[in-house]
């Protein structure tokens, strides 16, 4: 007996066992959203329509840049103070809005956005770091919001100013703080255009060339 306990001694590792050391785990990634009616007031229970994804690179055309992988989509809702969050899935890093609705009411878009998808009148796309993905960035804030206009059906008051929200850095590393901008081309309220051809006809008229959305 004493034998067997001097060799199960034997068999410990001095200094005892270590604590096997872990990466922290990274930091979720946080979309902060707002919505406002015409008159610039919040508006509750309206459905946003996001799709997540991975940017990763593209493995059809090398050197295209990155693509869009593990696509998802879901939806978050607005509080009674027309806020949102959206919380991307654990090593997503791009941020598609798809659709923002509620009854009676017209998401408001600025048509005239075309690229980069980081531009001040894009309320569409956001791109955050990611394994493949160091610049551009966006960088959210809580206390400045992405805005998301609706307007309410029928009404004649002009629509609300749409904002990105957060800050946007480029690869030289300069910051830009997203404020609120006046939609040359807006898809609802008075005088906006309500078909393809017509909204296509806005946008050559500002020297740009349609794409494909």
């Amino acid at each position: 007996m004493v034998l067997c306990g001097l060799l199960c001694l034997a068999c410990k590792p001095r200094g005892g066992v270590k604590a096997t050391s872990r990466a922290a785990p990274a930091p979720p990634v946080l979309f902060f959203g707002h919505v406002v009616d015409q008159d610039g007031r919040p508006v509750d229970g309206v459905e946003v329509v996001v799709r997540t994804a991975e940017l990763t690179p593209n493995q059809v055309m090398v050197g295209a840049g990155n693509v869009p992988s593990d696509a998802r989509t879901f939806s978050v809702y607005t509080n009674d103070r027309g806020d949102f969050l959206v919380n991307l899935p654990m090593g997503q890093n791009d941020l598609e809005i798809q659709d923002v609705r509620k009854e009676d009411y017209d998401w408001v878009k600025d048509w005239a956005w075309q690229i980069p998808a980081h531009r001040k009148e894009n309320t569409l796309a956001f791109q955050f770091p990611g394994r493949f993905v160091k610049c551009p960035i966006y960088v959210p804030d809580a206390k400045n919001p992405a805005i998301l206009p609706l307007q309410r059906q029928g009404s004649g008051r002009p629509v609300a100013h749409p904002s990105r929200g957060g800050a946007d850095v480029d690869c030289s590393g300069r910051r830009v703080v997203n404020g609120p901008v006046i939609p040359t081309i807006p898809s609802a309220g008075p005088g906006a255009p309500r078909t393809q051809e017509e909204i296509e006809a806005a946008i050559r008229a500002r020297g740009e060339t349609p794409r494909k959305r």
